[in-house]
């Protein structure tokens, strides 16, 4: 037990020090499971004044948790001429109304602080119930609070205004209190309704439940007061680790990423982990576990930040070479020439303008726009010729690796070369007019190998597209059977070098011989009798003499 400074004085000299520090009689080594005995063995040998100045500076709870560690502290503790230093605890919290005098003050302290349910010591039970003095969970709410028309109240001979009431989910519905109907039944269960004392009693109850409700309003108002101010100073605390993380963070370079709080790098690291904004203070362990997963998320923004800045250049780049494409396209619409030319999409996949539209490759972002005209006009016109010269040589090589033909490149201009398309219903198309087709400039999709392609097709309205390309182009061989025929049935001395031109302007009249008789003749045109052809390919032409 807790001795006096006298005794404790005599004690003192009677007990020697050893030179590890332990106190005689006290072993130096501390067994399991006997910790906890020495440590409140050498508690009680504290001097009462010294234990009472201690208690006085613990808080409220502090000194409730103490109060529970043994039989003989809850005794010393839980004594009517300790309260005191109840008191004494529970005025270190500002603005906390004074205990009730319905309750004790380690009931009061119990109720505010302790966060376990009263009925089934459920933990983490943070709904109190100031009008019942209470904290209840959920499962024990259905049966400590009862509705106020309960049976046992009229068995009793109890009137609800002599209970406290709370309001249930539903406007009509009230709960009481059972330990309240409990207590009130013990006290007028053996006075006689009509006496002076049963009037007295429910009288004095009644007063209670006036006390009762004044203190709830009270404690819901410091309640709730101290919530805000809970939350304020846990708000800092967040705040400040936050500021520690970024603060190492831009110590090992990652500033660009972490420039303001609306930045990408920002919100990837509020998600990147949830201990980011924990209400602990920053310490070097914390940081060491969370510090991979951190930088992987910096990684990822420095990543969007670049591809950002990427797409940002390109897109301004290439409204800068958008109006120099129009200006030169437009020159050269009115050469009428026959050739076709490359649109913006071709144009930015092209040398030199593939590198000067690339921030990667060409940094400075007025490269284009200090470039003169007569530059430009000279970059674009040499691009022009070798892009045409491209899509001639890959035509061609379509034509003649399909048929095992020579190479030759005016072979496209010849009558019989006709494409179709893999993707829609077109099955005649020629040249050059085929250049010109819109399945040919697909429709852009992220490529992990080529993020240039689907920058530049998303950059503008002009360039919606990818270049050219013949890849979902093939011969119609039905096509190129027929009008090989009808050139056959023309005479003509090589197919090869008989152009579409020499055939419009000749306009040859072919007969068919299988649907002609000696009374009628059917004659047409070339093209229209290789569409009768494809129909009927046993047909047996045979040309008329030229005009």
């Amino acid at each position: 037990m807790l001795r006096s400074e006298t005794e404790s004085e005599k004690c003192g000299e009677e007990r020697q020090v050893h030179k590890t520090g332990a106190i005689s009689g006290v072993p130096a080594s501390r067994g399991r499971g006997r910790g906890k005995r020495i440590w409140l063995q050498s508690l009680m040998d504290i001097p009462v004044e010294l234990f009472d100045e201690i208690c006085r500076r613990l808080q409220p709870l502090d000194l409730l948790h103490l109060a529970r560690t043994s039989k003989t502290l809850r005794k010393y503790l839980m004594n009517r001429r300790r309260e005191p230093l109840w008191k004494y605890a529970r005025e270190g919290l500002n603005d906390l109304p004074g205990c009730p005098p319905f309750l004790s003050e380690p009931a009061y302290v119990n109720l505010l602080f302790c966060a376990h349910c009263h009925h089934c010591l459920t933990h983490n039970v943070q709904n109190i119930v100031f009008e019942f003095s209470t904290r209840c969970c959920n499962s024990c709410r259905k049966t400590e609070f009862v509705d106020e028309f309960y049976w046992p109240l009229r068995q009793a001979r109890i009137t609800r205004d002599c209970l406290v009431k709370i309001a249930g989910a539903k406007r009509w519905q009230f709960f009481v209190y059972k330990p309240h109907i409990d207590e009130l039944v013990k006290v007028i269960e053996k006075l006689e309704p009509k006496s002076p004392e049963y009037a007295a009693a429910l009288a004095s109850r009644k007063q209670l439940n006036v006390q009762i409700l004044e203190f709830s309003a009270a404690c819901k108002i410091w309640l709730e007061a101290r919530n805000v101010s809970k939350s304020s100073s846990l708000e800092l605390i967040k705040r400040k680790r936050l500021e520690d993380i970024v603060a190492r963070l831009k110590k090992q370079g990652w500033s660009e990423e972490l420039k303001d709080e609306n930045s990408t790098g920002f919100q990837l690291l509020l998600k990147a982990d949830p201990r980011v904004r924990q209400a602990k203070l920053l310490n070097n362990r914390a940081w060491n576990n969370m510090q991979p997963l951190l930088v992987k998320a910096m990684e990822e923004a420095r990543r969007e930040r670049l591809d950002k800045q990427r797409r940002e250049g390109i897109t301004y780049r290439m409204t800068v070479l958008d109006t120099a494409v129009c200006d030169f396209r437009w020159i050269l619409a009115a050469k009428d020439d026959g050739a076709y030319s490359p649109t913006l999409v071709d144009f930015a996949h092209l040398e030199p303008f593939r590198q000067l539209l690339d921030p990667e490759l060409t940094p400075d972002p007025g490269i284009l726009e200090r470039a003169t005209s007569e530059e430009l006009w000279d970059q674009l016109e040499s691009s022009t010729i070798s892009w045409q010269d491209k899509v001639i040589e890959e035509l061609t090589v379509l034509v003649t690796s399909a048929l095992d033909l020579d190479y030759e490149i005016k072979i496209l201009h010849s009558a019989w070369v006709v494409f179709r398309c893999n993707l829609c219903s077109k099955d005649e198309l020629e040249y050059p007019e085929v250049v010109a087709h819109s399945c040919l400039y697909e429709k852009p999709s992220l490529d992990p190998d080529d993020v240039f392609s689907y920058l530049v097709a998303t950059a503008c309205d002009n360039s919606r597209r990818l270049p050219w390309s013949s890849k979902n182009l093939a011969l119609n061989r039905r096509l190129i059977e027929a009008r090989l025929a009808v050139m056959a049935a023309c005479l003509l001395p090589d197919p090869d070098t008989i152009t579409r031109r020499f055939m419009e302007e000749s306009d040859p009249r072919i007969c068919c011989l299988v649907c002609s008789d000696e009374m009628t003749m059917r004659v047409s045109d070339w093209r229209t009798m290789v569409s009768s052809f494809t129909g009927c390919p046993s047909r047996r032409l045979t040309s008329l003499p030229f005009p």
